[in-house]
């Protein structure tokens, strides 16, 4: 299931997906979008012993959200285009929000526009020191709306608005929301805020906390 733009593994106790643009920053087309839904409605029909999914991109930076190229040709799309493209990029959303395994997305140097949606589609976010995240496509004349659902979801509704309306740049410490599990995805799942913590050292940490929740879904497991 693997390609040039994403690489899908799947290991006994978990599966990993990596957006695999670097060159990039790892930026979301068309026919990445298309893929990376795919591939995690694929994986949903794969688990057997597998406890969680790991989410995460290739190089220095996890995601800069859409690329230029692609949102520079919806110029040219009609109003019904823009709202099946739209309807598109809400199923990659949804469909990472309700994999049936937690979501644990692993988050380096930056996350902007499209990106964020990605992370609060996660069950868990770790994310490094130093990310820079945004909601850069209000620079652009573009509001966040496909997103929007899930940002909300995830943090309190005058943070998340004022993020979105001023397209500022903020870093981790602004992201990270008070710790303590808040119910929000369904019977079983749960988040950590809205980033849940700094990307540990100890990948066991990520495992135990995976395994833990799993534990939830498959009792017999």
């Amino acid at each position: 299931m693997s390609s040039n733009k994403l690489k899908s593994e799947i290991f006994d106790t978990h599966f990993e997906l990596t957006l695999n643009r670097p060159e990039k920053r790892n930026a979301l087309d068309a026919d990445l979008m298309i893929e990376l839904t795919e591939t995690i409605l694929e994986l949903g029909q794969k688990v057997k012993d597998q406890k969680y999914l790991i989410f995460k991109g290739e190089g220095s930076v996890f995601c800069a959200g859409a690329d230029i190229n692609w949102m520079k040709s919806m110029a040219d799309f009609s109003f019904e285009e823009n709202v099946e493209d739209s309807e598109k990029l809400y199923n990659l959303f949804f469909a990472l929000y309700s994999f049936r395994l937690p979501v644990i997305c692993l988050v380096q140097g930056a996350a902007f526009g499209g990106a964020i949606g990605l992370l609060a589609a996660s069950d868990y976010v770790f994310i490094e020191k130093g990310t820079k995240l945004c909601f850069s496509e209000v620079k652009l004349g573009l509001s966040p709306a496909v997103i929007s659902t899930f940002v909300i979801n995830r943090t309190a509704h005058p943070k998340a608005k004022a993020l979105m309306l001023s397209g500022q740049i903020f870093d981790e410490n602004t992201a990270i929301a008070p710790k303590g599990h808040l119910p929000l995805k369904g019977q079983f799942k749960v988040f950590v805020g809205f980033i849940g913590d700094q990307i540990p050292k100890n990948t066991g940490l990520i495992q135990g906390i995976a395994i833990q929740h799993s534990i939830l879904y498959f009792p017999s497991r």
